[in-house]
């Protein structure tokens, strides 16, 4: 549980975290069964890993975290801080646009997996981006029935 776990990191001899971290771990909601939390640098990631503007784009990432709870349904949150709000700003719009134009695709071909999307939201305060990921068991039972061509034809 998050509460051991924070108790665990701060036991004598343990070796202690960044305030920063300490702080994206008291933000994870009980209850999650996978959580993370850390400092991110692109340089970690090796070239390559990414194609060159995605990395340009998140050059100014600094940590983020990660959560996730599954019950009858999957609810995940992501955030990351970003070295400035100019940054998370232009991800979260990215994003956002990127969302709209699946909407639009998914709309024309199955307007029953509108549903999926609109369990998907982002936002940004400051230089922290958030991507929100609220899936109900009923869009999950969609998921699990639909073919790829369902998405990928024309």
């Amino acid at each position: 549980t998050m509460p051991k776990a924070i108790d665990q990191m701060q036991l004598p001899g343990s070796f202690p975290l960044p305030a920063e971290l300490m702080r994206g771990i008291q933000q994870i909601e009980a209850g999650n069964q996978v959580w993370a939390v850390g400092n991110i640098s692109l340089n970690d990631l090796g070239p390559g890993a990414a194609p060159m503007p995605v990395v340009e784009m998140l050059k100014n990432l600094r940590s983020g975290t990660f959560q996730l709870r599954v019950d009858s349904g999957i609810h995940a949150r992501g955030t990351g801080t970003f070295a400035q709000a100019e940054s998370a700003q232009q991800i979260g719009d990215m994003v956002r646009s990127l969302l709209a134009i699946v909407r639009l695709q998914v709309s024309a071909k199955d307007p029953t997996l509108l549903s999926l999307l609109d369990g998907i939201q982002v936002s940004y305060s400051g230089s922290v981006l958030t991507v929100k990921v609220d899936e109900s068991a009923e869009a999950i039972e969609k998921l699990k029935t639909l073919k790829p061509e369902q998405l990928l034809a024309h």
